[in-house]
């Protein structure tokens, strides 16, 4: 009976070629972006989930005397959480970067290094090719490494014992053990080195990862009442005169304890040790993969009951020679179901090609590839099936409902006028019109971020990173470079804007007392320079005044903050700071954030960065320069260095990504829509070929016949842009609404997604319509 159900389901399929063609292709398209999409959607979600108990691990950040929510979090947690019954372990880790080993006369880098203490393996659960987890990283200056990262050193994995020599340190590290590190984890480790647990009576203090391993139910409620505990010994110490709850509710001291699988989509902590995904970003493009599959499944439910009528004689004599209605449904889900399993075969395919598409345009690889476990085939095919059945349900019980003794006479009246299907078309068109208009907006505001004025100058400003070689002399170097004829400027600074470090410093005015956390950036005379500080009032720093070394330069906003009048001259905290000068606002962060109050301060005694103005094309030239001058110098290794305007890209570059991939997959949206109008166009002009050829016949023109057949879905097409501008408003307004600076909701990008859609509706209509118009009539009222 299958094979029958079968073989007749491929001849109807070869049979009507042009409508099983854009079925087929409709629904690939369709699938492949769901399948992308949705893949990356469980990847980014199963971050963290393959530790054993991740539900119980937890890391504690803190926010300390409001300087912004930390990633890190203080020391002493590590002996004070120790010590509760209800905490299993707790382990300390830290960064420790990219270390360049010594193999066999080879030098070879490995990235990504952190450092953790002997609890460390208890509390993560890595799976170990070699060693014991247990015991890895007890003794100093042992590593664990991943199997990538044996491969690279020593082109094996059975490495354990071996020991490694560091190259810039004298220092070597024994092997104790080999993971598996390919599984997604927000610690993008490929080694793990030992460290000595944290051992320190500080709560000021937080320069690494605190994570804790909880026993028993309700583990983040208990954790929760455990550092509210903390919280009322810190207060004890820090303000024991003000009241706990008072405490609290000042933000003085806040913990931020966060499961790990919540870390990678919803931590907008600083410090984090990668790169972190977004929840919001992640959930559109599930909703837009959704919405996609929707639209696919629409085109077939369209042209299927379009083309009911068509096989109304079919199922006549099939019910005639005794077939019951359940043999029909079945005959009819099959030819769905088939439809459906060629569609995901070829949407695999089809599927790679796409993930090339959008990572040439984007810039970012959501997957490696489609290929992945065979669980992932097989959840891939079911799902395959459970479409074909849900999508060809309701086109097999519309067809097959037709009575065959009406049908044999003649006398069909299938109560479909249409309604059905130019309501389908309506939906189609209001999703498309209204992700058309959401990524107009989206494009409108990362262009205008893209070229928003910064409030000092990002353009042609290197930042080469001088602090990890301590005997590197910094003045010396700055004076080399300057001797450079398109060197402009150079200054020796601690922090730079769009850097994650985050300082600050309490400032009081001498008349009211008032307290303001200000961003701190320090550096030498020349900082203003070589930035391009916009000085509104007052002077710079002059090294030949020897108090400048306690004065400031404050922004816009930390003298209204400070609310100051006249503020150049004047002291602050209680006269430790003068202000010698006022600057215009930057932007040191996101965009999404308000400026916030601002100085610079003079500080030659130590320095992070060397910051190289130049002027021109020059940056090949500039690097050239300065890894000559470095190693006549004799410093280690090569400069590290970036370009400041590529370090602010970084900041909106979720947004670009966002930006980028909302506009490819609205385009494929817009697509589908048009193809399953072009499907329905082709069944309209073959139902009317005998109408046409009679209004021909009677001097009716081409145009008025091309006009006759397009009205009826240019109708649904203005009805679903009335539809989708209000959606299409509340969701732009609500996405802009994070941005502190944002372009304004106007009507041009609701005028321009409405046309666009109306043409492209037109367009696809009038291919087939003209093309009927255009027939010969006297063959068109030959046709049966």
């Amino acid at each position: 009976m299958l094979k029958n159900y079968l073989l007749v389901s491929l001849r109807n399929l070869k049979k009507h070629f042009t409508y099983s063609f854009v079925n087929i292709f409709g629904l690939t398209v369709g699938l492949a972006c769901t399948l992308i999409i949705g893949i990356w959607v469980h990847q980014e979600y199963s971050y963290d989930m393959h530790f054993q108990d991740s539900d119980r691990i937890f890391r504690v950040g803190v926010n300390f005397f409001n300087i912004g929510n930390l990633a890190v979090g203080p020391e002493i947690l590590h002996e004070k959480l120790s010590a509760y019954s209800d905490v299993e372990y707790v382990t300390s880790m830290g960064s420790k970067g990219d270390l360049t080993f010594l193999v066999e006369n080879q030098e070879i880098t490995i990235e990504r290094g952190f450092k953790g203490d002997k609890n460390f393996f208890k509390v993560f659960s890595y799976p170990f090719l070699q060693g014991d987890p247990a015991t890895a990283l007890d003794e100093p200056n042992t590593v664990v490494l991943t199997e990538e990262a044996a491969m690279k050193l020593f082109g094996k994995t059975d490495v354990l014992g071996r020991v490694l020599e560091a190259k810039d340190d004298t220092r070597t590290y024994k092997i104790t053990g080999v993971i598996d590190g390919s599984n997604r984890s927000h610690i993008p480790a490929n080694m793990f080195f030992s460290m000595e647990a944290p051992n320190t009576g500080n709560w000021a203090s937080a320069s690494s990862y605190q994570y804790v391993k909880m026993k028993g139910e309700n583990p983040a409620v208990r954790l929760a009442e455990i550092l509210e505990e903390q919280q009322a010994e810190i207060q004890s110490m820090f303000a024991p005169d003000v009241q706990l709850d008072e405490f609290k509710a000042s933000g003085s001291y806040i913990f931020l304890p966060m499961m790990i699988t919540d870390i990678h989509l919803q931590s907008e902590q600083k410090f984090e040790p990668s790169s972190t995904g977004s929840k919001q970003t992640t959930d559109v493009f599930a909703g837009i993969a959704l919405l996609i599959l929707v639209l696919a499944s629409i085109n077939f439910i369209n042209i299927s009951t379009a083309r009911a009528t068509t096989r109304a004689k079919e199922v006549g004599i099939r019910k005639s020679l005794g077939t019951n209605r359940a043999e029909l449904i079945m005959q009819f889900t099959m030819e769905s179901v088939l439809v459906c399993l060629i569609a995901v075969t070829l949407a695999i395919g089809v599927g790679e090609i796409f993930l090339m598409i959008f990572e040439k345009i984007t810039g970012l690889e959501l997957l490696s590839t489609l290929f992945g476990n065979p669980e992932q085939f097989i959840i891939i095919y079911l799902g395959a099936v459970l479409l074909g059945v849900a999508a060809g349900s309701y086109p097999a019980l519309y067809i097959t409902r037709f009575k065959a003794v009406h049908v044999l006479k003649g006398n069909l009246e299938t109560g479909e006028k249409g309604m059905l299907r130019n309501g389908l078309v309506l939906f189609q068109f209001s999703i498309s019109i209204c992700l058309l208009i959401v990524a107009i907006f989206i494009y409108n505001q990362l262009s205008y971020i893209e070229n928003k004025d910064m409030g000092f100058d990002i353009d042609n400003v290197m930042v080469v990173e001088i602090m990890r070689d301590q005997t590197l002399n910094a003045q010396i170097l700055k004076e080399e470079l300057l001797r450079k004829s398109y060197v402009e400027a150079v200054s020796i600074n601690q922090r730079m804007p769009a850097n994650s470090n985050t300082l600050s410093i309490s400032s009081v005015t001498n008349d009211e007392k008032k307290e303001v956390y200000i961003q701190q950036f320090s550096g030498d005379e020349d900082l203003m320079d070589c930035l391009g500080f916009r000085l509104l009032e007052g002077r710079n720093f002059d090294e030949d005044i020897a108090s400048d070394t306690a004065a400031m330069i404050i922004n816009e906003s930390a003298v209204a903050e400070l609310e100051l009048e006249n503020p150049v001259g004047k002291t602050v905290s209680d006269g430790a700071y003068r202000i010698i000068g006022v600057i215009s606002d930057f932007n040191y962060e996101s965009l999404k954030k308000e400026v916030g109050p601002a100085m610079l301060k003079l500080a030659k005694g130590s320095a992070n960065n060397l910051s190289i103005k130049f002027s021109g094309e020059k940056s090949h030239e500039l690097i050239a320069d300065l890894n000559n001058i470095w190693a006549s110098m004799g410093a280690k290794g090569e400069p590290s260095y970036y370009f400041l305007d590529e370090n602010f890209a970084r900041l909106v570059e979720r947004e670009k990504v966002l930006s980028k991939a909302v506009l490819v997959f609205t385009i494929l949206a817009m697509f589908i829509s048009c193809l399953g109008l072009y499907g329905l166009s082709i069944f309209t002009a073959e139902r009317r070929t005998k109408e046409i050829g009679i209004r021909r016949v009677l001097g009716a023109s081409v145009s008025s016949i091309t006009r006759l057949l397009s009205q009826n879905f240019a109708k649904p097409i203005l009805i679903a842009f009335v539809i989708a501008s209000p959606i299409a408003y509340y969701i732009s307004k609500d996405w802009l609404s994070d941005y502190a600076y944002r372009i304004e909701v106007s009507w041009v990008p609701f005028a321009l997604g409405g046309f666009i859609a109306l043409m492209l509706g037109i367009l696809t209509i009038s291919w087939q319509s003209v093309k009927a118009a255009l027939r010969n009539p006297v063959v068109s009222l030959r046709s049966e």
